[in-house]
């Protein structure tokens, strides 16, 4: 991931929605692609004000040890909090404490995807999609509730089991066909949140056929 963000970062480009450094270093939380440059433009500060195998490991200790915001700040750059209001708490907490619909938004943002993670097919019904078809569906009804409600909310309604219930309230058009797909684990104390614990049968992929 580090490798792949000094690269791009280097060059003046944005990492590709579907890489794990897009989600990692925090590009999931912008919301426009103005904001996603800015964030790009400050790594790359980053690199290149220390332009040395040290830049490297500096980038990846502080990704192993959600110590990117300290980095941020020791260099002088606390103004990375202006890029989104979620950006300071995501890059600050464990992977595996992170809420999943940050990974709802890659996906959704990975257009040609239909391979949703077990955390997905846990926590947003996934799962219960029995074709591509259905998968494209469910992640474009997610997409359009998304342009109505703030992605904290979503998170909330996933926690409480209330998927359908809160995309119907904000005015989102949904098939009566597609209501099933819109449920998840809960009250499972695992859902919303990316923990390996609660994932032992979401394993496998969700389509037999890649």
């Amino acid at each position: 991931e580090v490798a792949y963000l000094i690269e791009t970062a280097s060059r003046g480009q944005l990492p590709a929605k579907h890489e794990s450094a897009w989600y990692s270093f925090g590009f999931v939380c912008t919301t426009n692609e103005e904001d996603e440059r800015r964030l790009a433009g400050l790594y790359a500060v980053l690199i290149q004000e220390a332009d040395s195998p040290e830049s490297f490991h500096e980038l990846q200790n502080a990704l192993e040890r959600n110590d990117l915001v300290t980095l941020f700040d020791t260099k002088g750059f606390r103004n990375f909090r202006e890029l989104s209001t979620h950006l300071e708490t995501f890059l600050a907490t464990l992977p595996e404490q992170r809420p999943t619909v940050w990974r709802l938004k890659q996906f959704i943002h990975d257009a040609d995807s239909t391979n949703p993670p077990g955390c997905l097919q846990r926590d947003y019904g996934f799962k219960y999609c029995k074709q591509r078809e259905e998968v494209m569906r469910l992640k474009f009804i997610y997409s359009k509730t998304l342009e109505k409600m703030e992605v904290m909310e979503l998170h909330g309604a996933c926690v409480h089991g209330r998927l359908y219930e809160t995309a119907v309230r904000m005015g989102v058009s949904i098939r009566p066909k597609d209501k099933r797909l819109m449920k998840n684990d809960y009250p499972s104390p695992h859902v919303g949140f990316y923990s390996t614990s609660g994932l032992d049968n979401y394993r496998k992929p969700l389509f037999k056929k890649q």
